[in-house]
């Protein structure tokens, strides 16, 4: 009876060592699936430039952007599969009393795609949303080299952004600029198994005092 009743104690010491060494496999590969993910750098804009002009045609906008892509985003245009990019700019009046004014609002769509037959780069702008095969009524350019697109990419110029009539009425003005990557454009399978790095964040925001820019 002894060696019986010593076997049926012993069962329970065993399942809960190898229950034990189960959840340190488990907590080990959670701890170097972290330690994969924690190198990934976010992705930096900078902007080098960011003016604009009054002219009686209406306010026109002048930046340049200064950014690399990271080699998952690079890999994924070399693919075929296309980026979208979207400026945005906002002229707004202060208010004491409430929320700020908006003014004026415009918006640039920007797609950046590789045609593998004819090796060529292809680079849609258009002041609506670009969705798939719709490229709009925007302008289309060709380019022999990614580098060349990205150049044209991130320079804005002489891009109009309101007319006179809608900045009337004094007050202090300011815009609101923002550059980023939309990476709600993308497949479905390449959020779910890309976008977790924070090299996809690209994104970068500037304010700057109309009032300023009008005394210069």
């Amino acid at each position: 009876m002894r060696p019986e009743m010593a076997m049926d104690f012993s069962l329970p010491c065993c399942a809960r060592n190898c229950a034990e060494r189960w959840l340190a496999r488990v907590l080990l590969l959670f701890v170097l699936a972290l330690g994969a993910v924690a190198p990934a750098r976010a992705a930096t804009v900078q902007l080098d430039e960011l003016r604009v002009d009054r002219t009686i045609g209406g306010l026109f906008l002048y930046a340049q952007l200064n950014f690399k892509l990271s080699s998952s985003i690079d890999d994924v245009l070399r693919k075929g599969i296309p980026v979208y990019f979207v400026a945005s700019a906002r002229v707004m009046r202060k208010r004491w009393y409430w929320y700020d004014e908006e003014l004026s609002r415009a918006e640039r769509h920007m797609r950046v795609a590789y045609q593998p037959l004819t090796r060529q780069w292809r680079l849609n702008t258009s002041s609506e949303a670009i969705s798939g095969d719709q490229l709009g009524l925007g302008l289309t350019r060709y380019y022999d080299s990614l580098a060349d697109t990205l150049a044209a990419l991130q320079r804005i110029g002489g891009w109009k952004i309101a007319d006179l009539a809608a900045l009337s009425g004094g007050g202090q003005q300011y815009l609101d600029f923002q550059f980023r990557l939309d990476s709600g454009q993308l497949p479905r399978t390449l959020l779910l198994g890309n976008l977790g790095g924070a090299d996809w964040n690209l994104v970068v925001e500037r304010r700057i005092d109309l009032s300023q820019e009008d005394a210069q």
